[in-house]
Formats: C-alpha cells, sequence, structure tokens
C-alpha cells in the first residue's frame, strides 16, 4: 500500500500520503499551535474565535453553508481556503467577488522570477 501510488486525491489531516495534510496537523500540534479537526458541519461553528482552514471540499459547498461560513468570519473569525476550484467548485470564491481561472503549473525557476530578488 505505501508503493503503491494514490488512486485519488485524499485532501485529509488523517491522510499520511503525499495528498494529505498529516505532517501538516502534527507539525502544528508539535509546534504548540492549539488546532483540533472539525468534522461536523458548518452550523456547528462555534462562538470561540478560530481560524477554519477548508482544503479541496470532497462536496461541494452549498449556499446555506457558504452563508453560515461568512457570517462566523464576520463575527472576527478566520477563514484559509484552498482550493483547484474544478468540477464548479468556485461559488465561495465568487461569493466573495474574485474570479478563479485556470493556470499552468509554475516552475521553480519562474516562481524565483516572480517573487524577485528573493530565493527559495
Amino acid at each position: 500500500d505505501k508503493f503503491l501510488p494514490e488512486a485519488y486525491s485524499d485532501c485529509s489531516s488523517f491522510n499520511k500520503k503525499a495528498s494529505g495534510y498529516k505532517a501538516f496537523y502534527e507539525l502544528c500540534l508539535k509546534l504548540g499551535v492549539e488546532c483540533s479537526r472539525f468534522q461536523g458541519s458548518y452550523r456547528d461553528l462555534g462562538k470561540q474565535r478560530a481560524v477554519l482552514l477548508i482544503i479541496e471540499p470532497k462536496d461541494l459547498l452549498q449556499q446555506y453553508e457558504i452563508e453560515k461560513i461568512l457570517a462566523w468570519v464576520a463575527e472576527g473569525n478566520d477563514l484559509v481556503y484552498l482550493d483547484h476550484c474544478l468540477y464548479g467548485g468556485a461559488r465561495l470564491p465568487e461569493r466573495l467577488g474574485l474570479r478563479v481561472k485556470s493556470a499552468a503549473r509554475l516552475e521553480d525557476a519562474e516562481i524565483n522570477k516572480l517573487a524577485g530578488a528573493a530565493v527559495f
């Protein structure tokens, strides 16, 4: 299993394979960042101040979920949303007035050029 390529991308903090974020989650814990895995409905976003990290959601966000998330952010919380927005998944960015377009893969040299004098 560990030598087979992934059949699909699973952007989960439980997934320790290449497409997963388990290492990122564990790094945050080791650095002392208070974090937990939110696995409920967006209706269950609490009253405590927090940062919600949504990475490539498996299901298309519904309009009521978007409204709940944005209301929660308006209460002083933060949202980090990472998604390639394929298959019509740009509802949240569009609701924020952002346009989503396809982009070509950037190679390291191009990234360095865009960053100016910064070296990665």
